[in-house]
């Protein structure tokens, strides 16, 4: 990512005053790079430009996104992310919560009530677990908080993360294919494209599996830990994120419900619980927004933007276009620790109508936490 070249962006907007080495890119002056330069594109027949992951055109009017110096002769403007088809109305007869089938674990959290579980066995020294959502979606995944970590520690996060990627040519920033894999959230920039390729040391995922039946989705996975860090499975604590996307199929994007902090004992924890009970007092302090990172805005340069952003999605264009009757995302509703209300969908639905009245004003800027 191109750092700004200390020029304001009111001046920039303006102007565009970003001298002889760097181009106007995301309303900020991004520095040209080895691979993205007038001469480096000239010779290859190519244009620079400011351009999204799907080489669209970034313009001064575009909302927030994942955009960078490129050589792209591209001539097609901004357009919102794809979102992910409804599910048949034939689903609403099937039962949800026999798909979830949690008296069978040895425990279970009902993360978003009638709508996201976590479940799981302790099996070998390992936590053989299931996480499933009421529903169609891009993404779903759990991770070990990083102490003192942007956002809430999910930057520098180790996950394990599930992906429904049906088709390279559908944008998912970056195409990974469907499956679970491992993945250390980069510390600092949080769009997909920094943190892709997976953790590349010894995998800690002894068995995995993810379904989508066209109804409900889940993905199961059994581990000692998680990219290297351990999950404290017989003694101690872990303190824990999660996070599903259920809009489109960019990564890492994620609304104000469909995430979380928790503090789990793995082998204490027999029953059934609520996510309301587990929240810890700082995430419940100083919040999150609903937004993107994985196709959606990188916040590597965030010093430069020192809005209150904590009110959207801006995946590439902003905010959560999904159809799907069900689907939120964007206002936190997530409980006190007073009220121990689990969220429901139905507040992700009645938080969504209330958005798009909203969101004019709260796309002006980033974001804050669980980024």
């Amino acid at each position: 990512d191109g750092a700004g070249v200390g020029c304001s962006r009111r001046q920039l907007a303006e102007d565009s005053g970003c001298g002889e080495n760097a181009i106007l890119c995301w309303m900020r002056c991004m520095d040209y790079t080895p691979t993205a330069s007038p001469e480096v594109c000239a010779a290859q027949d190519l244009k620079l430009q400011c351009t999204s992951q799907r080489d669209q055109v970034w313009r001064p009017e575009d909302r927030h996104g994942d955009y960078n110096p490129a050589c792209s002769n591209s001539t097609s403007w901004v357009t919102p992310p794809p979102t992910i088809p409804p599910r048949d109305a034939s689903c609403e007869s099937e039962d949800f919560h026999a798909y979830v089938d949690k008296d069978s674990y040895y425990a279970s959290i009902e993360l978003v009530k009638d709508d996201t579980y976590l479940t799981w066995n302790i099996e070998d020294g390992a936590v053989a677990g299931r996480m499933t959502y009421n529903g169609k979606l891009g993404w779903i995944g759990l991770g070990i908080v990083n102490p003192g970590g942007g956002h809430n520690g999910m930057n520098g996060a180790h996950i394990v993360m599930g992906v429904d990627d049906p088709d390279p040519e559908v944008f998912g920033a970056p195409y990974v294919g469907t499956g679970v894999n491992e993945y250390v959230i980069h510390p600092r920039g949080s769009a997909f494209r920094h943190w892709s390729e997976g953790w590349q040391g010894e995998k800690a995922l002894e068995e995995h599996s993810f379904e989508n039946t066209g109804c409900f989705t889940s993905m199961t996975f059994k581990m000692k830990a998680i990219a290297g860090w351990p999950l404290n499975v017989t003694t101690g604590m872990n303190s824990m994120l999660w996070g599903v996307h259920n809009a489109t199929y960019l990564k890492g994007y994620h609304g104000r419900v469909h995430r979380g902090i928790m503090n789990i004992t793995w082998s204490d924890f027999k029953g059934h619980h609520l996510y309301a009970d587990l929240i810890p007092a700082q995430e419940e302090e100083d919040g999150h927004g609903g937004h993107g990172h994985g196709g959606g805005d990188d916040h590597a340069d965030e010093e430069d933007h020192k809005d209150d952003h904590s009110d959207h999605e801006h995946g590439e264009d902003g905010h959560d276009h999904s159809d799907e009757t069900k689907e939120e995302k964007d206002v936190d509703v997530s409980p006190s620790v007073t009220d121990k209300a689990t969220p429901t969908a139905e507040d992700a639905k009645s938080s969504a109508s209330h958005m798009l009245l909203l969101s004019p004003l709260a796309l002006l800027g980033l974001i804050a936490n669980f980024n």
